[in-house]
């Protein structure tokens, strides 16, 4: 699996208009059909340069997740993506996610989802990567979970192993600024989006 220049995907990204096409439903991973190029890019200029996120050591990939919060809005913006030792992207998701959710609720589910792209891409993964320290304190905590993401966090744990992850950290806000550009991107379209494999970006529905 091939992935892109981080800077030259967000410039793609940032022109994506989103199309009516359909993937299989998260819990039935089939093949994607890749869909035939249609990007509308606009401006001779080539984007800003982003920071990059730390890539992993040598032969390992990593999942890098972020989500956004607009006030008086009920809906949040969620991205996750994966990323390999050259700090390529390998595969992504991002979409707006109807519902008042708190900021520790919204990275429990922007990680689930990208836990679900790792299992749908057969990906092995061994580093999650979050912005909040108390969701890490969640992740790390040997105790059964309680409360209202009792469940969630009850699924991404199962999954991690599935996965492979063995390591959760902490990203910072510089490291983690192309999933947080995507994650506001989401707030623009009500579909769901993902860059899979070395095609040009394909448009998906929301399922």
């Amino acid at each position: 699996m091939v992935g892109i220049n981080c800077r030259n995907w967000w410039f793609l990204v940032r022109n994506l208009f989103c199309q009516n096409s359909r993937i299989p439903s998260e819990s039935s991973p089939q093949a994607v059909p890749l869909l035939r190029p249609g990007l509308a890019l606009t401006g001779s200029h080539p984007p800003p340069p982003l920071p990059p996120s730390p890539p992993p050591s040598h032969g390992h990939l990593k999942l890098n997740r972020a989500v956004a919060l607009r006030k008086n809005s009920r809906s949040i913006g969620t991205c996750a993506t994966i990323r390999d030792d050259n700090g390529r992207v390998l595969a992504a998701r991002f979409n707006q996610l109807p519902g008042s959710f708190n900021l520790e609720v919204g990275e429990l589910i922007a990680l689930r989802k990208g836990l679900l792209l790792a299992l749908f891409c057969n990906l092995h993964i061994d580093i999650a990567e979050v912005a909040s320290p108390n969701v890490l304190s969640i992740l790390n905590d040997p105790a059964p979970p309680v409360g209202g993401s009792k469940f969630l966090v009850q699924d991404i744990k199962a999954m991690f192993l599935d996965v492979g992850i063995c390591k959760s950290q902490v990203i910072s806000k510089a490291g983690n600024s192309l999933a947080h550009k995507l994650a506001l991107e989401a707030f623009s379209s009500v579909k769901e989006c993902h860059w899979l494999d070395s095609s040009p970006l394909p448009r998906f529905s929301s399922v």
